[in-house]
């Protein structure tokens, strides 16, 4: 592992925080600016990996992994 980013993402959640379409740009950019080529997605049960995965796409993560728990 060489790196580990938390983020508050919008669909997660009992109350999930509103979409700022400027956070989501800058946790995209944020991404992309890291170079990751391989990327990692762990949820519980009730949470799809789904979106995050989309994020790390758009991101240009080539290789994404995701699992829900």
């Amino acid at each position: 592992v060489d790196d580990v980013l938390v983020w508050e993402a919008p669909w997660e959640g009992v109350r999930p925080p509103a979409v700022d379409p400027a956070a989501v740009r800058a946790m995209t950019d944020r991404l992309r600016a890291g170079g990751y080529d391989t990327a990692l997605v762990l949820t519980s049960f009730h949470q799809s990996p789904l979106p995050a995965a989309l994020l790390l796409r758009l991101a240009g993560v080539g290789r994404v992994g995701a699992d829900s728990t």
